[in-house]
């Protein structure tokens, strides 16, 4: 499961979350204050627009890959 780090917009504090719970129209919950941020790419916030791409770069980077050391496919 791939990760990347999320920096709160309300209290400023940085999290780690799932790049596959990340995607527009989704809400994630700050551990920290408790905010439930709502995940628009027409937020006004630069930390939402900056989530929501690195999240799709993550997935994306994700691909089946072959291991010719163990060779076998690898997601």
């Amino acid at each position: 499961m791939t990760f990347i780090d999320a920096h709160c917009p309300a209290c400023g504090h940085y999290f780690r979350e799932s790049c596959q719970r990340v995607r527009e129209g989704q809400t994630v919950d700050c551990p920290h204050c408790g905010l439930n941020w709502d995940l628009s790419g027409s937020s006004p916030f630069d930390e939402t627009r900056r989530l929501l791409s690195n999240a799709r770069e993550a997935r994306e980077s994700r691909a089946p890959h072959y291991s010719f050391a163990t060779h076998r496919w690898y997601a």
